[in-house]
């Protein structure tokens, strides 16, 4: 109405159905909260890492490529600190799409200066605690925000960490680990929807890091459940692709 008003020639309508389903997400969580995925690599007993933390690789490559692909069509890809530690990722489309920007959940600002994700390359926000005192400086500068939330309640809800970046207009968000997040994710009902990718291997060790850490359901009645199952073959591995049922809580 603004430019028709200032005598600008307005076509609507063009592009409708293409433009509705590049919209659908954006549109469907525009007043609610973000859409959130997890992705997650996994052996055939729900490791995601061995008990050394290691982790490369367990999907197989055409696996790794698509998930470079996907995260093309997210707003933010979501990682917690120790994941960040352990395997100092870049957390980018490897050219497969426009980049999403970085999130990390560092609530005290102690991961290293050299580290891929405060290279400024890509915009990133530090989820961290609003009681934190000293900022490192290199924390600041082009690309790099700072997030602040109450540690203990984005501990004991992960929906304070979504809600806090719903406000950011961040609105399609991939979670991909470590454990501790997707647990926290899962068992907060912050989670709509999970892509797994199995590759055909064991490897055990009770020590070895699992899908989902946490302490854990006490009962398996109070198991996180999950709907709409659709498995596919990629590569070497098995894709599975689920919607999160929402009745599970932290408390």
């Amino acid at each position: 109405e603004t430019l028709k008003s200032a005598g600008i020639e307005v076509f609507s309508g063009l592009c409708k159905t293409r433009a509705k389903l590049l919209l659908k997400d954006f549109l469907a969580h525009l007043k609610l909260k973000p859409k959130v995925c997890i992705k997650v690599a996994m052996s055939l007993d729900g490791k995601i890492a061995t008990k050394t933390f290691d982790s490369k690789w367990i999907s197989s490559l055409k696996s790794r490529k698509m998930v470079h692909e996907m995260r093309s069509h997210f707003d933010a890809v979501l990682i917690g600190k120790n994941t960040a530690l352990k395997d100092n990722p870049i957390l980018s489309s490897h050219g497969a799409g426009r980049n999403p920007a970085r999130v990390v959940v560092d609530f005290d600002l102690s991961l290293p200066k050299n580290y891929h994700l405060l290279d400024g390359t890509i915009p990133t926000f530090f989820v961290c605690s609003q009681k934190i005192k000293n900022i490192p400086d290199y924390y600041k500068g082009i690309n790099k925000n700072l997030v602040f939330v109450d540690e203990a309640a984005a501990k004991k809800d992960f929906n304070v960490i979504i809600k806090k970046l719903n406000l950011l207009n961040i609105k399609t968000i991939l979670i991909e680990g470590g454990g501790e997040i997707i647990y926290s994710a899962l068992f907060s009902h912050a989670v709509d929807e999970c892509f797994f990718f199995v590759a055909p291997i064991i490897l055990g060790g009770k020590n070895a890091v699992s899908v989902a850490g946490g302490l854990g359901a006490d009962k398996v009645k109070e198991a996180v459940k999950f709907k709409d199952i659709k498995v596919s073959k990629i590569g070497g591995d098995i894709l599975i692709k689920a919607k999160a049922e929402k009745k599970c809580s932290l408390e």
